[in-house]
Protein backbone atom coordinates (compact mmCIF):
# COMPACT_ATOMS: atom_id res chain seq x y z
CA UNK A 1 0.00 0.00 0.00
CA UNK A 2 1.36 3.39 -1.00
CA UNK A 3 0.25 6.75 0.36
CA UNK A 4 1.27 10.05 -1.20
CA UNK A 5 0.91 13.48 0.37
CA UNK A 6 1.47 16.69 -1.56
CA UNK A 7 1.84 20.13 -0.03
CA UNK A 8 1.90 23.32 -2.07
CA UNK A 9 2.96 26.72 -0.78
CA UNK A 10 2.46 29.94 -2.73
CA UNK A 11 4.11 33.26 -1.96
CA UNK A 12 2.88 36.58 -3.35
CA UNK A 13 0.70 34.56 -5.71
CA UNK A 14 3.76 34.54 -7.94
CA UNK A 15 5.89 31.68 -6.71
CA UNK A 16 4.47 28.27 -5.91
CA UNK A 17 6.41 25.31 -4.59
CA UNK A 18 4.94 21.83 -4.33
CA UNK A 19 6.49 18.94 -2.46
CA UNK A 20 5.19 15.40 -2.66
CA UNK A 21 6.18 12.59 -0.34
CA UNK A 22 5.21 8.98 -0.96
CA UNK A 23 5.46 6.22 1.61
CA UNK A 24 4.99 2.58 0.68
CA UNK A 25 4.35 -0.19 3.17
CA UNK A 26 4.76 -3.82 2.21
CA UNK A 27 1.79 -5.89 3.29
CA UNK A 28 2.69 -9.08 1.43
CA UNK A 29 6.34 -9.78 0.72
CA UNK A 30 5.44 -13.07 -0.99
CA UNK A 31 3.88 -11.20 -3.93
CA UNK A 32 7.10 -9.26 -4.50
CA UNK A 33 9.14 -12.46 -4.51
CA UNK A 34 6.89 -13.88 -7.22
CA UNK A 35 7.39 -10.76 -9.33
CA UNK A 36 11.16 -11.09 -9.07
CA UNK A 37 10.99 -14.68 -10.35
CA UNK A 38 9.05 -13.54 -13.42
CA UNK A 39 11.69 -10.96 -14.35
Amino acid sequence: VCVCVCVCVCVCVCVCVCVCVCVCVREREREEEREEERT
